[in-house]
């Protein structure tokens, strides 16, 4: 995971990483978080777009994974402007603060990036 100071005040502008999953056989996720000072200014998407490129064109993966909380309409957002498409909701699919919660699964696959 990667992460990157603001020079102005206000904190961090977010971080994100790429995890392969050795038990699913052949794909990887994606995971990532952005600061309040970077809300809104579309360094999420090009982040996504960067990285999720790099993965499939470097790593020999048939899938990148995406999840964003059923409430979490930004990053939903983020996911679709970077290409990804959306699949349909896993019901309690991660924790949350210890509460299972449904998760909008997104994938991105080799020959559409």
């Amino acid at each position: 995971t990667r992460a990157s100071p603001d020079r102005a005040p206000g904190g961090w502008r977010g971080g994100g990483g790429v995890g392969e999953n050795p038990w699913a056989g052949g794909w990887a996720f994606f995971g990532s978080w952005v600061g309040r000072v970077a809300r809104g200014r579309g360094a999420a998407t090009r982040a996504l777009v960067l990285l999720s490129r790099w993965t499939l064109r470097e790593w020999p993966i048939g899938r990148l994974h995406l999840m964003a909380d059923v409430d979490n309409t930004a990053s939903q957002a983020v996911a679709e402007r970077a290409g990804f498409t959306r699949e349909g909701v896993m019901r309690s699919g991660m924790l949350a603060r210890g509460v299972a919660r449904d998760h909008v699964v997104f994938s991105l696959l080799p020959g559409e990036a």
